[in-house]
């Protein structure tokens, strides 16, 4: 992730690629160019297009096969091709993308069951939360547990999506973070 993100993107965009989130196995990335697409095309050795339906027009304009390949290694495009459109990242494992196909949309709110993230949280939401401070009101949901084979029913309600992040100080600009003790925090 290293030699893409400095080796390949930081050399070919400069500024005008940002880091928005990253886990252990992914990056959402915001790039400006004129056409992102026709960027992997031309680079179509470090990505993997077998996502992608064979009638977008990325895989008809690739070398003869490319699209098909499914290699570890090669860096992919979970949206298949279609464009994200917004992003809100709370902090890790807490965050929205909207994309143009509202099939794809994500939403990630890690120790809340999915059931009820698919059910209840909207990417206005995450927005409120990270651009006005907003705490989300709490959830519940119930789940089925056993204990010495006797199985019984619990409710539990958790905090949902909320602004405060107890690992990153987020500065003014309400983009740029340190993590706390970073000696580039400004005084203020």
């Amino acid at each position: 992730m290293y030699d893409f993100w400095y080796g390949y993107l930081k050399k070919k965009y400069g500024d005008q690629v940002k880091l928005l989130y990253t886990d252990t196995d992914s990056l959402i990335i915001e790039i400006e160019t004129e056409n992102i697409y026709q960027d992997m095309i031309d680079d179509y050795d470090l990505f993997d297009f077998s996502d992608y339906p064979e009638d977008h027009w990325v895989v008809k304009n690739l070398p003869e096969d490319q699209w098909i390949i499914n290699e570890e290694g090669k860096w992919k495009d979970e949206n298949g091709g279609d464009r994200a459109i917004g992003y809100a990242g709370v902090r890790a494992k807490c965050y929205s993308v909207v994309c143009e196909n509202s099939r794809k949309n994500m939403i990630k709110a890690k120790g809340l069951k999915k059931a009820l993230i698919k059910r209840e949280l909207t990417h206005k939401i995450f927005e409120d939360c990270v651009l006005e401070g907003k705490e989300d009101q709490p959830r519940t949901a119930q789940f089925l547990r056993s204990y010495r084979h006797q199985m019984y029913r619990i409710k539990q309600t958790k905090r949902s999506v909320n602004p405060f992040d107890s690992k990153l100080w987020i500065a003014q600009d309400m983009e740029t973070t340190y993590l706390f003790g970073d000696c580039e925090i400004p005084e203020e």
